[in-house]
């Protein structure tokens, strides 16, 4: 894990050539290169429209000749709490659940 650079912002290292980003709401990212974007959760915006969890992983491409692409994450429509709870799913607690008869 890279410790974030500025508040909100952590980068996990999610396997050869992948990655995840948090963004906290209304923080930005600049960078250049080529990657596919895909939002696990919530919205960015990148050159002016929105792009969410239920789209398919899009091809960017920011070259080093050209003005850097930028990614900002858009504010939650809910409340953190309840997103938190909705990613992290039911809990499952071995002790707890009954087998099946």
């Amino acid at each position: 894990m890279v410790p974030p650079a500025e508040a909100g912002l952590t980068a996990v290292e999610a396997g050869e050539g992948a990655a995840v980003l948090l963004l906290a709401p209304r923080q930005t990212l600049t960078f250049t290169g080529k990657c596919r974007l895909r939002c696990l959760y919530g919205a960015v915006r990148l050159l002016g429209f929105a792009v969410a969890s239920h789209q398919p992983g899009l091809p960017v491409f920011s070259p080093a000749t050209h003005c850097a692409l930028t990614l900002e994450a858009q504010p939650a429509d809910r409340p953190a709490a309840a997103d938190l709870r909705q990613l992290r799913g039911p809990r499952r607690h071995a002790g707890t659940q009954r087998p099946p008869p």
